[in-house]
């Protein structure tokens, strides 16, 4: 049970997730992501230095090299998201203890929202800017503006991936056009996964030390 000031907000009959199942989830998200987008950014980069005809591969090699890259990103994205939802379940449940109320949404929707088309745009993002304004006993544990720079920088890499399919599907291949896209692809894919790892780092951070 919780008290702040007249309030008194009695949390529900399950016992909260441990932090330590959170801290390594957290750890897995950030690596995972890390990872992911490493590969990535190498696939991007390899794909480049071969346009140009800057190293000479052959189509064995290049297939081998891409279907690696590919995979390494997809088994790191896939390990990252889950850990994610994890990460976000476990942290949004014990939102309460810190906020003295009831969350606004289910606890539910913190992994749910990664998963459900339409909502996965905006309720995780809800979701996190609720954690990082109330997970230091109703303090903020980091500015929101973080949770803005990591939504923004995801819509402006998911934009720039269907601009890439829809360049290639119209068979416009102006170079230039192509480049910027896929570079400005990569450069969010970074952004974003340095603006979520310091925003769980923050997060963890913040409601160990009030539980301490």
């Amino acid at each position: 049970m919780t008290a702040t000031g007249s309030t008194t907000y009695l949390l529900d009959e399950q016992t909260p997730s441990p932090l330590g199942l959170q801290r390594k989830a957290g750890w897995i998200m950030i690596g995972g992501t890390c990872l992911g987008t490493a590969a990535f950014s190498l696939l991007i980069a390899l794909a480049f230095i071969v346009e140009m005809d800057w190293v000479r591969l052959s189509s064995d090699q290049g297939e081998l090299l891409g279907t690696s890259l590919i995979m390494a990103r997809d088994v790191m994205y896939l390990a990252g998201g889950i850990a994610a939802m994890v990460w976000m379940y476990a942290a949004y449940k014990r939102l309460p203890q810190f906020t003295g109320r009831p969350n606004q949404r289910k606890n539910w929707w913190a992994w749910a929202g990664m998963l459900i088309p339409g909502p996965c745009l905006f309720v995780p993002f809800r979701i996190a800017r609720e954690l990082a304004s109330g997970s230091r006993d109703g303090e903020a544990a980091c500015s929101p503006r973080l949770v803005g720079v990591a939504q923004a920088s995801i819509v402006i890499a998911l934009l720039a991936a269907a601009a890439t399919v829809s360049l290639a599907y119209a068979g416009i291949s102006q170079e230039v056009v192509t480049i910027a896209v896929v570079l400005t692809m990569a450069a969010t894919n970074v952004l974003a996964t340095i603006a979520w790892s310091i925003l769980v780092l923050k997060i963890n951070k913040a409601q160990e030390e009030s539980l301490a």
